[in-house]
């Protein structure tokens, strides 16, 4: 059975939910709020693209499609893709920012949160896990998080608003856990 990122990280929270959102999602709660957090998010990703810019956006309502454009883009020697896809037996990731230099593979996961949260780790985890199963082998793993001491002058500067933060031995210590 191949799982999404975020079904994972549902199962650490609670395998219960996790069992649930698969075999009964008629009975899951939906929330009104959820729309709004997650026009927030998409702010806060946008604005991160900043960081790491000029890359392409696969964003899709369809996985195939992100996948398959993924695959292409890389094989056409993209340096930059936001939201890459990609499919393992495994399971199925999108990477919010990936970065290759040469060799080199770097993945910026952004999160609307100020601080790093312990399942932020795993999510990156499953993210290196996914890459390194489809052949990529991924150098630095970095969490972008908001800057909560960030005061704003007259132009944002989102080098400042944000924190890049290199959890990459975090996710090879975890690593074994995923695996």
């Amino acid at each position: 059975m191949t799982i999404s990122k975020s079904q994972f990280i549902r199962g650490l929270k609670c395998y219960k939910s996790l069992w649930l959102s698969i075999n009964r999602a008629d009975l899951m709660s939906v929330d009104d709020t959820k729309d709004k957090f997650t026009e927030n998010v998409n702010n806060i990703f946008n604005l991160a693209k900043n960081i790491i810019p000029n890359g392409i956006d696969v964003k899709s309502d369809d996985i195939d499609f992100m996948i398959n454009q993924t695959d292409e883009l890389l094989k056409n020697g993209a340096k930059t893709i936001y939201n890459a896809t990609f499919k393992t037996k495994n399971g199925v990731v999108s990477i919010d920012i990936l970065n290759l230099n040469g060799d080199e593979v770097e993945i910026y996961d952004v999160k609307a949160s100020t601080s790093i949260k312990e399942h932020y780790r795993y999510s990156a985890t499953f993210e290196y896990k996914i890459l390194k199963q489809y052949g990529l082998f991924v150098n630095k793993v970095f969490i972008i998080c908001v800057n909560k001491n960030y005061e704003r002058d007259e132009e944002l500067d989102v080098f400042e608003l944000f924190n890049v933060i290199d959890i990459t031995k975090e996710v090879l210590s975890s690593y074994k856990m995923v695996n």
